[in-house]
């Protein structure tokens, strides 16, 4: 096996001769829980489980000799790591991630981002402007440079060079978690799934210009095809149950393939070389673009033939207020009125004295009263967004004066652009 994760190993990974004699072998280590082996030179990575205070260690070795690295890394606050090799396998990206955020400010825990050279025996951090979690880490282009995804949301994209400096800022600001590149080097695919809503949008590297956008809905699976122009996103089970099936788009944001399956388990574009693939050409301009999928709407709560068009966006219509002026009386009838000397001669609708500043005040707060009883379920709905939303928006601002929130509040944060969603969706409904 070329990589392993997983229970820890009771040594190092072996070198061997031609005749499957062992040649050199690194000393027995029952803290090494993953290695990985470049795809394309003799190279090997180890990673090395932090135990009481001894902190976790990246060791990169030659085949030949595993007994001295020829280069290493220290630090601490990591569980498990994720390797990415260059094409060429000389340089590695490795992230490392712990469930646990000792610092209390995100709820998915924490990661950082080390770069490896086993040209250059380097082995440094990856420096980062933003706190928070590093979504995606991968190579791009001839595997000279690299993309890095990373902090609260809205994230940051970032290009890095080969030495591992900052080249620009993709992205400022934007819900994306996830990079592919295209298999001519020339695309970048850059999305947002998982727990965000599925937008995707499709760059130009040579010119650093975003071609397009939109939106694949609950994709679970995307990846290239290997003609480099088309994208497959997929929505897979067991993840998802529902809306199963897969898509083709274009770099121009349009879908040109649509398939629909009430269980889809596995897609995958049939492997092709690309010195064969380059050579295929697919005709866009006659496929019938569509959009990409749009959520359903939700169907709207019975209404019985009584109470319809009782009601208008803006709240109760005058049908509403006519028929609680009409049954008001009805209502306090039962209860015998008592006379009481009316120091200016008013009186509500209820019976009660009241001054006449008092009376048009009265009157107020009971159609108020009467309105909130009367909202539809929608309303409702929209009610409770609003207020979710209002209570994110004060945790930000206490999070952004240095207050120490909890799991829990910090968890609500990262559902404010989901609850934004479904009340822009609640009000186009209404």
């Amino acid at each position: 096996a070329e990589a392993g994760n997983g229970a820890a190993s009771s040594e190092t990974p072996e070198s061997r001769n031609a005749d499957g004699n062992k040649k050199s072998k690194a000393a027995a280590n029952p803290e090494i829980v993953s290695f990985s082996r470049s795809p394309m030179k003799p190279y090997i990575v180890t990673f090395t489980a932090e135990k009481k205070s001894l902190p976790a260690m990246l060791k990169l070795f030659r085949e030949n000799d595993l007994n001295q690295p020829i280069a290493s890394k220290t630090f601490f606050r990591a569980e498990n790591v994720k390797y990415v090799w260059n094409p060429e396998g000389t340089r590695l990206l490795v992230t490392a991630h712990t469930e646990v955020d000792a610092t209390g400010k995100s709820y998915y825990g924490e990661s950082r981002v080390y770069y490896m050279s086993c040209q250059d025996s380097m082995a440094y951090r990856i420096s980062l402007e933003r706190d928070g979690q590093v979504h995606e880490a991968k190579w791009i282009g001839d595997g000279n440079d690299f993309v890095v995804i990373y902090g609260f949301m809205p994230a940051c994209v970032a290009i890095f060079n080969r030495k591992a400096a900052l080249k620009y800022n993709l992205v400022d600001a934007a819900y994306r978690n996830t990079a592919e590149m295209s298999p001519d080097k020339k695309h970048l695919c850059l999305g947002g799934f998982g727990n965000l809503v599925g937008d995707v949008d499709f760059w130009d590297l040579s010119s650093t210009k975003k071609l397009s956008s939109a939106a694949a809905a609950h994709t679970t699976y995307c990846q290239w095809l290997p003609t480099g122009n088309l994208m497959l996103t997929a929505t897979l089970s067991p993840r998802l149950r529902v809306d199963n099936g897969f898509l083709i788009w274009t770099t121009d944001g349009k879908v040109i393939f649509k398939l629909d399956c009430e269980e889809l388990f596995k897609v995958v574009p049939r492997p092709i070389a690309w010195q064969v693939a380059k050579s295929i050409t697919v005709d866009t301009s006659k496929a019938k673009a569509m959009e990409g999928p749009v959520l359903k709407e939700k169907p709207k709560a019975y209404v019985p033939p009584s109470r319809r068009g009782m009601g208008t966006k803006d709240g109760p219509s005058t049908k509403i207020n006519s028929l609680l002026e009409r049954d008001a009386p009805s209502r306090v009838a039962a209860k015998p009125e008592k006379k009481v000397s009316k120091p200016n001669g008013m009186t509500n609708k209820y019976g009660r004295v009241v001054l006449g500043a008092e009376l048009a005040d009265d009157q107020t707060n009971a159609t108020v009263a009467s309105s909130k009883s009367k909202l539809t379920p929608e309303q409702k709905k929209i009610k409770n967004l609003k207020g979710k939303i209002k209570k994110i928006k004060m945790l930000k601002e206490k999070r952004d004066a240095g207050e120490t929130l909890q799991a829990s509040q910090l968890a609500s944060i990262e559902t404010e652009f989901d609850l934004q969603r479904q009340l822009q969706e609640l009000t186009m409904a209404v």
